[in-house]
């Protein structure tokens, strides 16, 4: 200490080093903790998009021959009429199936390896927007639900919950 006081400044410097190093320290973790966040949303967000494009794709190939009549919707044909015929798919279970998550009742959350709570999915709903027979709309499936993910830093606990749909359409090219 006496040589820190008899150094005019080097103190100072010393003091301010180590608040940089703290300040660095608390930025790499808010970084971590944002990249963490952002990588579990996507990946949600791209199970989303593929189970909503799944759908989609089974819908058309059930349906493809009012696809070829130019019709947009998911009709089929008996042989005298058109019937609409829409296949209900269970988006939850399908989400459930890539994330490789555990249902909870309508909640599906995951668990890390020490199974403390990495994310939970709720308010999923699935929708199919089937056009009119001869409309120049598309078939659409959406899916939306609410992420929501517990950061911690330190003893501050916050949730994260981030409302997040996603639209897949059939549009047929001729």
């Amino acid at each position: 200490m006496k040589s820190l006081k008899n150094n005019q400044g080097g103190a100072g410097i010393l003091i301010f080093g180590l608040f940089g190093i703290l300040f660095v320290f608390v930025i790499a973790i808010a970084l971590f903790q944002n990249y963490s966040v952002l990588a579990a949303a996507y990946t949600v967000r791209s199970s989303m998009e593929k189970t909503a494009l799944t759908i989609v794709a089974r819908q058309t190939e059930t349906t493809y021959s009012s696809k070829r009549e130019s019709n947009h919707g998911a009709y089929r044909s008996n042989g005298i009429d058109w019937n609409e015929e829409i296949h209900q798919i269970n988006a939850a279970q399908q989400l459930n199936e890539m994330l490789h998550i555990t249902r909870q009742g309508d909640t599906l959350t995951k668990y890390n390896s020490n199974h403390s709570l990495l994310y939970r999915l709720h308010n999923i709903s699935f929708t199919i927007n089937n056009p009119d027979l001869h409309s120049q709309q598309t078939l659409k499936a959406t899916i939306s639900l609410t992420f929501e993910m517990p950061i911690t830093f330190g003893n501050l606990h916050h949730t994260i919950m981030v409302p997040m749909s996603v639209t897949a359409e059939n549009k047929q090219k001729y």
